[in-house]
């Protein structure tokens, strides 16, 4: 107990770092009177700061800083600091500037550089009255973004500034800047780093990234004067409009744009995050308002103002308690929300209309299949054209075709004249021998469509397609025995339509009944999907065309409708033609955007869909758009779900074994994004934010945050490799935080330094510092 306390002298003698008081400082205990001793520690990056000067200040009543440091230190080679201050000074300013010697980690070229002289960075505390023990807090960039955004135009921190200072940059980041331990990003140990950790890496290391590129208007000489000016910038740049904060749009756009730049580059990002998610200000707001209540920050308050600093922390934290307490019941409350969620997944799931790439690739395929065959029909030499002739029958070269999706050939029948084309739709499936150099039995499925001109036109054809199942024997790398084919559903048929400027087709239309959709095990989703569309194509550069699609597609599955979908004619798609080979390909598209209005069971979609990046897996089993996205809106029996949008990304997809079992070196690293606006029965509808990222084969790290009208909450899961129990933090913008894991009992609530509350975690009762419970449940 001693070692907390010293003597306090009107000279100011003393120990452990601290200076007498200035004049307007706050002045503790008498002469002889012992005096209690704070710790203030923690760490100082943009990256890590090595060798700076760390000062601390009081502030008064009115938010003047005092013209004294109450204590100083230096910044460690791990960046950490350590100061003593009486316990009784509740306001006070860190800081930290150049000295010496002094160095910042560089993340973006990984080397340290000179703390230039005019950088500072500061991070304004405030403790509650019972606040005890140590504090701990890092001083970065982004608790500067608080400073400044509480700062007067005279320099003053008044604490009601501050306290709405420190709730917007919480609401923007996700997470609280003063509490979150920084660690370089690009370092091994931001590996096993909590998710919101990562995120304030890459937020920081980003500030490298702009300072590079001389983002924020900043040009200066030196690497460290860049970093300064983009600090300077960022961190002045929060607005708020509307009762809602933001960056200002060009900052927020530089800093987006650098945050990914950061994720793609491996020598700055070792987080194991492919992109960063779960920020909530990188998020573009909904395009489509759907609650008739604006959200407004947390700070204002709905309450009478409490008397007391005390009262003003249970305030807090039985605000939060009750946003969870009310929003959890209403979702959980008759499972009615779970019943939406499942009836939307199943209509979804139900759905097969033909969407992403197989509008691309059938729209290729038969455009294309259209141009092989006018080729023949007006070609007078034929036979100096194609490879051979047997039996009236022309194949195109090569053939046969390579078993890989998107592969294939061609037989043109010379009279009557037609064309069939085998297009592989699945290469070797899953299950399915795949090693060359041994005996095995091998299976794929491709898609069989003959084209057949009608009498008397030369711009109408009729089609049937079917789907067939191949099945291979090989022994020592020879085929054995023919292919056994088998049919997948049945038969369709229906009529094609085009016109084209010279040789090339410009324009086409579909309009019949289409294969079923198959599935990457080879099976069917779906018994067949009815198809009205309208394609118009333009040749582009480097062997690309552009397709403009629109029509109407619906699907059926076990005898009954799963779907219909109306694609609007502003909807296109970018494909990679097939080359001088001759091969006829379905090619999935290289860019897809569809504009989509549709009911799938009592399920109603608007909105816009986009795929791209598409790439097989390693097994070369599976052909899928890496990067797809939805932007609009879900409605259930004619209530909002959701509105706003949703991103999917699957990283790495390359590097995974679709027929091989997920392990924790083969397994799809999914990282998903979704802003928008959520329904909850009998609430108002939740502004959410959510970023997840698969970290192993049954691991994900999420980070989201909900604003429901007068709270804003923000959550993070880290599940790290190895441990069963992740780590759960829940916090509130107003600074209420609380963190657990599966094995936590009883754990503390906090705000300002002080115990507020303690959460059990198995009955779900909350008692306060007053004596009073509530149950969370």
């Amino acid at each position: 107990m001693l070692s907390h306390w010293r003597w306090h002298w009107p000279d100011g003698g003393g120990g452990g770092g601290t200076s007498a008081p200035a004049a307007g400082e706050p002045v503790t205990g008498t002469p002889g009177t012992p005096v209690a001793q704070r710790t203030v520690q923690g760490t100082a990056a943009k990256g890590l700061i090595k060798g700076a000067k760390v000062s601390l200040y009081a502030i008064d009543a009115q938010g003047v800083r005092a013209a004294t440091a109450l204590a100083t230190a230096v910044t460690g080679a791990d960046g950490t600091y350590k100061l003593q201050i009486d316990a009784s000074v509740k306001n006070f300013v860190i800081e930290v500037s150049a000295a010496p010697g002094a160095t910042m980690a560089d993340e973006a070229t990984g080397t340290d550089l000179p703390l230039p002289a005019d950088m500072k960075l500061r991070s304004v505390v405030t403790l509650a009255d019972n606040a005890t023990g140590t504090y701990e807090g890092t001083v970065s960039p982004l608790t500067e973004m608080v400073a400044r955004t509480a700062e007067s135009a005279d320099g003053k921190l008044a604490q009601q500034a501050v306290a709405q200072a420190k709730a917007n940059v919480r609401t923007l980041l996700g997470f609280d800047p003063e509490t979150v331990k920084p660690i370089n990003s690009n370092s091994a140990a931001v590996a096993t780093a909590s998710e919101d950790e990562k995120n304030q890496s890459l937020a920081l290391a980003a500030i490298s990234k702009m300072a590079s590129t001389a983002s924020a208007d900043c040009g200066q000489s030196t690497p460290g004067e860049r970093i300064s000016c983009v600090v300077t910038k960022l961190a002045g740049s929060v607005t708020v409009k509307d009762g809602q904060p933001s960056l200002e749009q060009n900052r927020l756009a530089q800093f987006r744009d650098a945050l990914q730049a950061v994720a793609e580059d491996k020598r700055i990002n070792q987080t194991g995050k492919d992109k960063v998610v779960g920020i909530p200000v990188l998020n573009p707001a909904p395009t489509t308002p759907t609650t008739p209540t604006t959200p407004t920050t947390p700070t204002t308050p709905t309450n009478p103002a409490p008397a007391t600093a005390t009262e003003a922390q249970l305030q807090a934290a039985k605000a939060l308690f009750g946003s969870l307490r009310t929003n959890l019941r209403a979702l959980d409350e008759g499972d009615a929300f779970r019943s939406t969620v499942n009836a939307v997944k199943a209509d979804l799931n139900d759905t097969v209309a033909p969407l992403g790439s197989d509008v691309g690739g059938m729209a290729t395929f038969v455009s294309t299949a259209v141009d092989h065959l006018n080729t023949i029909r007006a070609s007078s030499s034929w036979y100096r054209t194609y490879a051979r002739v047997l039996d009236n029958v022309v194949s195109n070269s090569p053939v046969p075709y390579s078993i890989v999706n998107g592969e294939g050939g061609c037989d043109i029948v010379l009279s009557p004249l037609s064309m069939t084309c085998s297009v592989v739709q699945n290469s070797y499936l899953p299950g399915s021998f795949n090693t060359s150099f041994m005996d095995g039995t091998r299976v794929y499925a491709t898609r069989v469509f003959k084209l057949v001109p009608k009498p008397g036109s030369t711009t109408e054809y009729s089609y049937t397609a079917y789907l067939e199942k191949n099945t291979v024997n090989f022994k020592t790398l020879t085929v054995v025995g023919d292919t056994v084919k088998e049919p997948i559903g049945s038969v369709v048929s229906g009529d094609i339509a085009f016109a084209r400027n010279g040789t090339t087709l410009t324009q086409l239309a579909v309009k019949g009944r289409m294969t079923g959709r198959l599935n990457a095990g080879g099976t069917l989703d779906s018994d067949y999907e009815d198809w009205a569309l309208d394609v118009t194509r333009t040749d582009e550069a480097n062997g690309l065309a552009l397709y403009k699609v629109g029509g109407q597609f619906g699907a059926v599955k076990a005898g009954q409708p799963a779907g219909k979908i109306e694609v609007d004619s502003s909807s296109f798609l970018r494909v990679a033609m097939p080359g001088s080979d001759g091969k006829v390909a379905v090619n999935s598209a290289n860019e897809l955007q569809l504009t989509l209005r549709g009911t799938m069971g009592n399920t109603t979609v608007n909105g816009t869909l986009s795929a791209s990046a598409a790439k097989q897996d390693k097994s070369k089993t599976t052909y899928v758009p890496t990067k797809v996205s939805f932007a609009g809106s879900l409605k259930h029996l004619d209530a909002t779900v959701f509105s706003g949008n949703v991103a999917i990304a699957r990283n790495g997809y390359e590097n995974y074994d679709a027929s091989a079992a997920e392990s924790a070196t083969n397994f799809i690293a999914d990282t998903v994004e979704i802003a928008g606006t959520l329904a909850v029965p009998n609430r108002p509808a939740l502004t959410l934010s959510v970023g997840a990222t698969r970290t192993g084969p049954a691991t994900t790290d999420v980070s989201a945050q909900y604003r429901d009208g007068t709270s804003v909450i923000n959550a993070s899961v880290t599940a790290k490799s190895g441990e069963r129990h992740p780590l759960v933090k829940v916090s509130s913008a107003e600074g209420v935080a609380f963190s657990f894991t599966s094995t936590s009992g009883v754990v503390k609530v906090t705000k300002d330094g002080a115990v507020v509350a303690e959460l059990n975690l198995q009955t779900g009762i909350i008692s306060y510092i007053d004596g009073s419970t509530e149950s969370l449940k």
